[in-house]
């Protein structure tokens, strides 16, 4: 049994962390990668590209696994969920 002691916010950051969540009195687990399916905008061919959802708001560039050319990403997210998902060219 998990129980929490006069140090309940400092446990509860450190447990969030490494992807975990109380909730309704018990701890869950959650997913803060989650794999999402992408088209390139110049070769049009698609690749999984993995997320962290752990941070809310992303811009990066990653290149094309087909063509290699570079892909500019935009993220909106939440843990364990993608608000949105914006793919342009570099």
């Amino acid at each position: 049994m998990l129980s929490f002691g006069p140090g309940f916010p400092q446990q509860f950051n450190l447990l969030w962390h490494f992807g975990c969540e109380l909730r309704s009195g018990s701890l869950q687990l959650l997913i803060v990668q989650i794999s999402s399916s992408i088209s390139c905008p110049f070769c049009g061919q698609t690749f999984d590209l993995v997320i962290d959802t752990s941070i809310a708001s992303q811009r990066f560039t990653t290149d094309c696994e087909v063509c290699c050319r570079p892909i500019e990403i935009f993220v909106e997210a939440e843990p364990g969920e993608i608000s949105s998902l914006d793919v342009q060219s570099g």
